[in-house]
């Protein structure tokens, strides 16, 4: 099972939204945790590959090797214990969240419009995106992920930052994606 912790407000539902659509598309079962809900995903899930832990702020989670991804709004994050976490995801000018995961020694994959970040746009319009891995990655496993481009058919409209940090994750992950690319 590969576990996801994402830390911020409670009502930023976007990188939440978002993954379980990308995981929904690859036809995959996850358990979603929350403050208000558990739930699984498909209902009828023959096998669980995931655990999306959404609870807003979640104060101390002991758990090894799981991927942390900051949602864009992360105001509040006070007093938070990190786990020993394999890697996390967020936003470049998140910089209290930065230094949280630098204190901590936690690697950190961000993701942004910037040839900076970890993960990009190579291109992008209102009904396609091409998601750009600049540099490469471990996965939780320990499989290298070389830099590589992944085709993405978005549904509707969707927001940069939460598809970049959906792709980041599932790519940390080690999820396999379709050669057609991804579906959100």
């Amino acid at each position: 099972m590969n576990p996801m912790i994402l830390y911020g407000s409670e009502k930023d539902n976007g990188v939440a939204y978002m993954l379980l659509t990308a995981l929904h598309s690859l036809h995959t079962g996850v358990l979603h945790l929350t403050t208000q809900a558990l739930t699984l995903l498909p209902p009828v899930a023959p096998d669980i590959s995931y655990l999306l832990l959404d609870d807003g702020q979640v104060r101390s989670v002991q758990m090894d090797g799981c991927i942390l991804i900051f949602k864009t709004d992360c105001g509040g994050l006070g007093d938070i214990v990190l786990p020993k976490a394999h890697a996390a995801v967020l936003d470049p000018e998140n910089e209290h969240a930065a230094a949280l995961l630098q204190a901590h020694h936690i690697p950190v994959v961000t993701c942004g419009l910037s040839q900076k970040s970890t993960v990009t746009f190579s291109s992008r319009t209102p009904t396609t995106a091409v998601v750009s891995l600049q540099r490469e990655i471990h996965t939780t496993s320990g499989a290298l992920v070389d830099p590589r481009e992944l085709p993405v058919t978005l549904s509707s409209p969707r927001e940069d930052y939460p598809l970049l940090a959906t792709v980041a994750a599932l790519w940390l992950a080690g999820t396999s994606f379709p050669k057609s690319g991804l579906v959100v």
